[in-house]
């Protein structure tokens, strides 16, 4: 669990959430988790231009009414406040030894060098991913958990 401000790598489970991808009771468990992240003073973290950002500039593209709620509510209160989102640039990211995640998809490792950089707690639904980063002591948990924990700690 993470402690006061810190930085949440999480990766593209977010957008296929909020789009109802993977139903109704997640789409709410997942936008609550962005009010308590808001609320608590987290930070999203990701790498400039990645997949992650991509996904959600994919879902700004929703025309229906919750969508584009969801859309103001993250660019208002996370995307574009500097003191809710990191950003960084793949070449400041540090470098891993490539046997040592060779199990780590090429999709993934964008991911996987910011969470070097940072040294912060990293989501995931991804198991095999999970299990990588664990064997490498990684900081990591796996969203159900994670957002289980996260909302019952900080929705006040």
């Amino acid at each position: 669990m993470t402690g006061n401000s810190e930085p949440i790598i999480i990766d593209e489970w977010l957008w296929s959430d909020l789009s109802g991808e993977n139903g109704e009771q997640k789409l709410k468990e997942t936008f609550l988790f962005l009010d308590c992240l808001y609320k608590k003073c987290d930070k999203v973290a990701t790498i400039r231009g990645s997949k992650y950002e991509e996904k959600f500039f994919n879902f700004c593209k929703h025309s229906d009414n919750i969508s584009r709620k969801i859309i103001k509510y993250y660019k208002d209160c996370i995307f574009y406040n500097s003191q809710k989102y990191i950003a960084a640039a793949e070449e400041e990211c540090q470098q891993f030894a490539e046997d040592d995640l060779s199990n780590v998809k090429d999709d993934d490792r964008y991911l996987v060098k910011l969470c070097f950089k940072l040294h912060c707690t990293f989501i995931t639904t991804d198991k095999p991913l999970l299990n990588t980063l664990k064997a490498q002591k990684i900081q990591c948990e796996h969203r159900d958990s994670f957002l289980e924990e996260y909302i019952k700690k900080y929705n006040k």
